[in-house]
This record gives C-alpha cells, structure tokens and sequence, in this order.
C-alpha cells in the first residue's frame, strides 16, 4: 500500500473510536447521570471525568495531531478543500472538548453533593453538538480511505470494497466501546448508590440496545455477507474466524455474560459486589475476543490491500 493509503487509515481508525466513544456517553452515559443516588454524584463524577479524559479527550486530540499530518501530505486524489473541511471540523471537535461543552465539577454538583440538573441540561445539549462533529468527521475519513482504495464509479469491486470498510468500521467502533464499557462505565457502577443502583442498571440495560446492539448487529451482518460478496484478494480463512470469533462472542454472551447481568443487582441490596467482582474479571474475555475481532477485521483490510498492490482497482 502506499503511504497515503497507511495514513488514512491511522485516521479512519482513530475517528472511529472517537465516533464509538462519544455515542456511547450520549446514549449510554451522560442519560444515567439523574439516577445517581442523591449525595452520591460527586464521587461517581470524579471516577467518570478522570477516565473520560483519557478514553474520549486524549484521543480527539490526538486525531487532531493526524489530521494535520495527512493534510500536509495531501494524499493523491483527494482535493484540498475537502483536507480542509476535515481540518476545520476536528479543530472544532477539539475546542468544543476542552473549552465548550463540559462544565466543572462545581457547576455539576450541588452543594449537597447531588447532580446540578441546570448544568446536567447545558452538557447534555452542547455534547449533541460534538456527537454530530466527530460522526460526520468520521464518515469523511472512511469517504476519503474509501476514495484513496477503491476505483471510481459503480462496479462490484467498488461494492464489495464497501462492504469490506463498513465491516471494519463497524468492529472498530465494537472495540472502543468494549474498552470504554470495561474501564469507565463498570468503573462507576459502585459509587451509584446503593438506593439507586437498580433503576440505574435497568436504564443502562435499556440504553445499550441502540448504541452498542445496533454497531454489533452490523458487524456480524458485515462479516456473514463477506462470506458471499468479498473481493478476491480477501483471504477467506480471515472471514471464517471472524465468524468464529463472532459465534463465540454470542455463545458466552448468552450462557455467562447475559445470566450474571441479569443477577447483578436487587432493588432492596442495590449492586451486589461479590458479583460486580465476577463481572468485572470474567469481562476481560469479552474485552479479548471484541479486540481481537477488530485487529482481525483490520488486517483483513490491509491484507486485501496489500494482495492487491495498492488500492483495491483489481478483480471482479
């Protein structure tokens, strides 16, 4: 492959994660914070915004870091206003990070160490904005990886081409939520509140439905239709275990995660922590087989490209 082809898809995988990532809190997060046991929420905060430092902000602006590289290299057959449209939209994904949306600490909390509903509306609102930012920043990226591989104009190359990135950027967006589900959403569950921890679970349950079900679903549509529509340079012995890991992935999910989820918590015991423990040890299998799903799925891609000599132009 060539260089250009090498960094657009460092970024492509970097605003993936980004576009997993602030889902992720919108829909799954930031919606649980009103349920938060009352004089509990200043603890439970400091837990979420010290990890989601690291899981969410870091990676914007080390997005913002690539995207200054590729837009000084001026990958082949990309237009330079289109570079900098891309530019533009994560420079303001990054000032909208650091210096828009996310109130402090004091103005979320009250006095009594509950959630300010006032300052809880303002992020809620503002953080739609950044969602918007970074999807359509990711979409641009896979549109130019997209442009950079495949050939212009409608063929069955170009088709199963598609379906080759959308599979990776849908396991891409699988892994990051994985990792941001062990190590921060997990992470808050014991400073809930023993009152509120029930209906807190339940909402959380209800929430993942959409915004990690919905990218799930499509990865194991992705890789199921690789099997029949895949570009001749795509080593099917990759697509098989891609399904393996997947029908592995649902199999564990239904017989141990799904059960021990279900037994987590009583609404009169709140979040019961022998359990919570088994959760979080037994999650790291999780964690493996959605990781290593991913890398599969990306060197899928990089071996396609590489059998190919370049971009994807070759076969039918």
């Amino acid at each position: 492959m060539s260089r250009d082809s090498w960094f657009l898809i460092v970024l492509a995988f970097l605003s993936t994660c980004n576009a997993g990532a602030v889902w992720l809190a919108q829909v799954s997060g930031y919606p649980l914070w009103p349920l938060v046991g009352r004089g509990e929420f200043s603890r439970y905060y400091a837990v979420w915004s010290g990890r989601a430092t690291f899981l969410i902000s870091a990676p914007l602006l080390l997005t913002l870091v690539a995207s200054a590289v590729v837009l000084w290299m001026r990958p082949q057959g990309l237009p330079a206003w289109i570079l900098w449209i891309w530019l533009i939209l994560q420079a303001a994904v990054v000032a909208l990070t650091f210096f828009g949306w996310a109130p402090s600490e004091v103005q979320l909390t009250t006095a009594d160490g509950s959630l300010n509903l006032t300052a809880f509306a303002q992020l809620a609102r503002m953080h739609w904005l950044l969602v918007a930012l970074v999807t359509i920043y990711a979409s641009l990226c896979w549109w130019m990886l997209g442009r950079n591989l495949l050939p212009s104009g409608p063929g069955p190359v170009q088709v199963k081409g598609w379906l080759l990135l959308l599979t990776v950027a849908f396991a891409l967006v699988g892994v990051f939520q994985v990792w941001m589900v062990q190590t921060l959403c997990y992470k808050v569950w014991p400073h809930v509140g023993r009152s509120a921890f029930y209906d807190y679970h339940l909402a959380w349950w209800h929430s993942i439905w959409t915004v990690i079900f919905i990218p799930a679903g499509m990865t194991l549509i992705g890789i199921l239709a690789l099997l029949r529509w895949r570009l001749p340079q795509t080593d099917v012995r990759l697509v098989w275990a891609g399904v393996g890991l997947q029908i592995l992935l649902g199999t564990l999910t239904g017989v141990w995660w799904g059960p021990l989820m279900g037994r987590l918590a009583t609404r009169t015991e709140g979040l019961l922590m022998d359990r919570y423990d088994l959760l979080m040890s037994t999650h790291w299998w999780r964690v493996a087989i959605v990781t290593t799903y991913g890398l599969l799925a990306l060197w899928m891609l990089l071996h396609t490209a590489s059998k190919s000599g370049g971009p994807l132009k070759h076969g039918g």
